[in-house]
């Protein structure tokens, strides 16, 4: 499904993606957090390092739709997928000292 978006983003780059859940809000800002940090990732990839803040990016979703991503739970997935994701996609290792 994030392939697909992805795909849909860069195909059509002005066009916005809608996403919903059953409320609007728990899954559906998981998805919204994946999709936006998997573009951001993707032009950050050419430098030798990078960083991304997964914290500041749900906090200002939250800012504009309060219960995006909803729990602790949800949270930590997107930290794990975005860590699976670079590790398997590009043998990316996060820094053991943050």
């Amino acid at each position: 499904m994030i392939k697909l978006a992805l795909t849909e983003k860069k195909n059509n780059p002005g066009a916005p993606i809608v996403v919903h859940c059953s409320a609007g809000v728990g899954r559906t800002g998981v998805f919204i957090a994946l999709t936006n940090l998997l573009i951001e990732i993707s032009g950050l990839l050419q430098k030798k390092s990078f960083s991304i803040n997964i914290f500041n990016l749900v906090r200002k979703m939250k800012e504009m739709r309060g219960y995006l991503v909803e729990n602790l739970l949800q949270y930590k997935f997107i930290h794990l997928f975005i860590y699976e994701y670079l590790k398997s996609s590009y043998g990316v290792e996060p820094r053991k000292d943050l």
